[in-house]
């Protein structure tokens, strides 16, 4: 017997955090039709049972279109059975919208409820509410001999004592005689032990809806062996695409192709389709007059994937190159070579004085070098350290002029 573990798959999200109304309109449609595709799979796979831990949808009051869409493929599907447990964010009026029920429909309350698939198979869930959560483990009586799948819509805890909210004491349901523990709400692919006979698992999310919900989802799989009294399940992938929030170091660019060319590299080293859905995070430190824009990186990229966004996620600006040096090795200050208490900037500037008022103005760039420091950076910050050095000798040559008029006529 095969069996189908699917969870969180929230039809009619809002999706307005990260995509546009209409982005948000098409990304909808694209879940609905990865669970209308999931109970092909099953019809056409010989699956006995879907069973639905919690949060089929994402608000309490679904669109009467997706609603009915939702029940004509379960009756459809008349080969399938459906066990739904509703979750936290479930439509309380889902099933009250119809006059009747497609016979192959089960669903659970408050209290311990059971459906046997077979002789030997049985599946026993319970919805959590204020009041039931602390009690429900106490109250649940299954019968040993059989395989006894445990449906939940909760947050596991190997740690608790006792089960509150949407907590799951997963301790005050070991020797129930429980097998495999069905659980919804946490959104990636999770699973623990229970004890000797029985685990616990999350199946995730059907499809990434948002850039917490990274990687690759889909189902999970549970292959019954009733003569041995053994389950095994596999992970399953079904989601139509994948979502990525790779983050992207752009420490010491000089501005926004150079940012580009940071965030090229990055996006060629991960197996990226064109299908899938990226937000570019912005890391790293740059010069206080280095203004990147999100905006042209996102153009840059948009036309090799389904969707691109880029956001700024923690630039800092540097103000001196030895912020820049810090921010490199991770440390909070560096050693100055400049003995004095002046800041870099107005030491530097000294310097440029004195080369200007001698006039040794030949190869200025290498004389303001401090050597010591420049040999024991990487490529990367040399190369920072020069373009650094040369913008501030350029500004620092014209304040010297207008501070100096005279100098010119020398």
């Amino acid at each position: 017997m095969k069996l189908i573990h699917c969870a969180d798959i929230h039809l009619d999200s809002a999706l307005n955090s990260n995509f546009s109304k209409e982005k948000a309109g098409e990304r909808n449609a694209e879940i609905l039709s990865t669970f209308l595709s999931m109970i092909s799979f099953a019809r056409d796979n010989g699956i006995k049972a879907i069973l639905i831990a919690g949060d089929l949808f994402d608000k309490k009051h679904v669109t009467k279109k997706v609603s009915e869409m939702v029940m004509a493929a379960i009756t459809e599907a008349s080969a399938v059975d459906f066990y739904y447990l509703k979750g936290n964010h479930d439509a309380l009026d889902f099933t009250e919208s119809f006059n009747t029920l497609p016979s192959n429909l089960f669903l659970f309350e408050n209290s311990w409820t059971s459906y046997n698939l077979s002789d030997k198979v049985t599946v026993t869930g319970a919805e959590f509410d204020d009041v039931n959560a602390p009690i429900l483990s106490d109250a649940l009586s299954l019968d040993k001999e059989k395989i006894n799948i445990v449906m939940l819509h909760g947050t596991a805890s190997e740690s608790a004592l006792r089960s509150e909210g949407e907590t799951i004491a997963v301790k005050s349901y070991k020797n129930k005689g429980i097998d495999y523990m069905a659980l919804g709400h946490i959104h990636a692919q999770y699973s623990g032990v229970i004890d000797e006979r029985g685990d616990y698992a999350y199946s995730g999310c059907l499809e990434g809806r948002g850039f917490d919900e990274l990687g690759e989802h889909g189902f999970i799989i549970l292959d019954i062996n009733e003569e041995e009294g053994r389950i095994s399940r596999e992970f399953h992938r079904f989601s139509t695409r994948i979502l990525y929030n790779p983050r992207v170091d752009v420490t010491g660019v000089a501005n926004t192709l150079e940012a580009e060319e940071k965030v090229r590299e990055v996006l060629d080293s991960l197996s990226i389709g064109p299908q899938d859905m990226i937000k570019i995070s912005l890391t790293g430190m740059v010069d206080a007059d280095v203004d990147i824009s999100p905006e042209l990186i996102t153009k840059r990229f948009e036309s090799g994937y389904n969707y691109v966004k880029t956001k700024v996620a923690s630039i800092s600006t540097a103000n001196s190159f030895y912020e820049y040096i810090s921010h490199k090795k991770g440390t909070e200050t560096v050693s100055k070579p400049i003995a004095s208490h002046l800041t870099y900037d107005e030491e530097l500037y000294k310097k440029v004085c004195m080369l200007l008022e001698t006039k040794d103005t030949l190869n200025p760039i290498s004389r303001l070098i401090d050597k010591q420091l420049f040999n024991s950076l990487d490529v990367e910050a040399k190369q920072y350290y020069i373009n650094n050095l040369t913008q501030k000798y350029k500004s620092m040559k014209m304040r010297y002029y207008k501070e100096h008029p005279m100098s010119l006529f020398n």
